[in-house]
């Protein structure tokens, strides 16, 4: 039994059966009523014409015998099933068309005046329901009590009848609507099934596949729109692990090659002391070279992993001077000058030391790259609600055609070069997640003349912090 209403076909089904139904039943209530209503006002109105037709009578009758022999047979029980009877003040009957006592009661009758008349009442004669009406009626001075009963059975049979009708038919009813939702619900998800379909074929290998789209402005075909937005970034997020896997591994395999290659050479040759000092020198470098790798990709690691820092409200001027002074060092041996230009009130929330990471690897960049003899210039400033970190070179400069991958995961502009000065492609993607983390950006200005110019954005820390 669970498993039949798991199916959303089925819930459809007996939420629009159980909607129909409640319908149903509130229209057969009105019905019923509505009917019952109609009849009581037909016989409502035959009270009334057989009253009309008794006053007739009074009004032109001469003595008590004219109403009680002339207008007998009119006036009889009949198959109508009415009920007249006449009664004078002091309860003596004048006429009536039935046998056995008089249903009037004569105490409810003296405060009626003159041709006024009781609301139509519910009573019983001779076992039988019906609805009676009286009226005063004043005849040559003289006072007459007048009362008119019809009976109420065609009223309960009729709406028995209709009763009966609707609850038959209801059944009838029920299993059409059952079989109509549930084939129309099967077309309405007809589109899902096939989602479901196309889903399950669908692997890691074949993110490149797109769900069918039938009617894009409906919920399913926004169901669909969106489910292929978030394959196209898995196949994205599968090409670029793939990528870095690559070139992690790559990169890895270059200095072990070269690691191997010497080793190798060391073991088939006999050398003197310093020869060995030389390659085991050479050795130690490539570890360095492996050891800031793994460094970088565990970096990465920690960036991807969303982790929480640990900020603290701080002026951009007083990091950035930092990161200058500690790579001062390295730019004189180059010959290089360091030209800071600061901000005023450049108050941001950061971890201090992985932003001082990402603006020393744009730094160590415009350093490396940079000819002797020449200005980097850094400026601190501020502008609206968004502080920012400008750092200018004179080097070589990025091309066009690298700019939109200059933040990828082991991109280098000139592979040959970066490779000779130890870089493995890692320094900027690194600099771009830890400022995202910041809820930064960074990106590459274009530049009037040589060189390259980042400019890194922050929030400014909110007031009160």
């Amino acid at each position: 039994m669970a498993n039949i209403f798991s199916s959303i076909r089925v819930r459809i089904t007996l939420w629009h059966l159980a909607v129909l139904l409640v319908t149903l039943l509130a229209f057969m209530l009105l019905n019923l009523l509505l009917l019952h209503r109609q009849l009581t006002v037909e016989l409502k109105k035959n009270l009334e014409d057989d009253m009309e037709v008794v006053e007739s009578y009074l009004a032109a009758a001469e003595s008590r015998k004219i109403l009680g022999d002339t207008h007998e047979d009119f006036l009889a029980n009949d198959g109508l099933k009415r009920w007249v009877e006449v009664l004078e003040t002091d309860g003596r009957v004048v006429y009536k068309n039935f046998s056995g006592p008089a249903f009037s009661k004569l105490e409810e009758l003296p405060s009626l005046e003159p041709h006024k008349r009781t609301f139509p009442a519910m009573k019983r004669i001779g076992g039988e329901k019906v609805m009676a009406v009286q009226e005063a009626h004043e005849v040559a001075g003289r006072k007459f009590y007048i009362s008119v009963a019809r009976s109420t059975a065609r009223l309960d049979q009729e709406l028995h009848h209709n009763f009966f009708v609707q609850l038959l038919s209801l059944p009838v009813i029920i299993v059409l609507a059952w079989a109509g939702g549930y084939f129309f619900a099967g077309k309405m998800l007809s589109p899902l099934q096939r989602i479901v379909a196309r889903t399950k074929t669908i692997t890691a290998e074949s993110l490149d596949q797109r769900l069918p789209v039938g009617n894009p402005d409906d919920e399913l075909g926004q169901l669909s729109l969106t489910f292929n937005d978030l394959l196209a970034k898995l196949d994205l997020s599968f090409r670029q692990m793939r990528q870095f896997t690559g070139d992690a591994s790559h990169e890895l395999r270059t200095p072990l090659t070269a690691m191997r290659a010497v080793g190798e050479t060391a073991l088939r040759n006999d050398w003197n002391t310093e020869r060995y000092r030389e390659t085991i020198s050479s050795v130690l470098e490539e570890v360095d070279k492996m050891s800031t790798l793994v460094n970088d990709l565990l970096t990465l690691a920690r960036c991807d992993g969303a982790m929480a820092l640990p900020r603290e409200t701080i002026d951009l001027n007083e990091v950035v001077r930092d990161e200058v002074d500690m790579q001062t060092v390295l730019a004189e041996e180059k010959n290089l000058r360091l030209r800071v230009m600061q901000g005023e009130n450049c108050l941001v929330e950061i971890d201090r030391s992985q932003f001082r990471q990402a603006v020393s690897n744009i730094l160590h960049n415009a350093i490396k790259y940079s000819p002797q003899g020449f200005d980097i210039h850094i400026q601190v400033g501020k502008n609206k609600e968004l502080c920012f970190v400008e750092i200018r070179d004179q080097g070589p400069g990025i091309g066009a055609e690298h700019r939109e991958r200059i933040f990828d995961r082991f991109y280098r502009v000139d592979k040959v070069r970066s490779r000779e000065t130890g870089g493995a492609g890692l320094g900027l993607a690194i600099a771009r997640r830890v400022v995202e983390m910041h809820s930064g950006s960074i990106h590459l200005r274009d530049t009037d003349g040589p060189g390259c110019c980042f400019r890194i954005l922050l929030p400014e820390a909110r007031k009160g912090n």
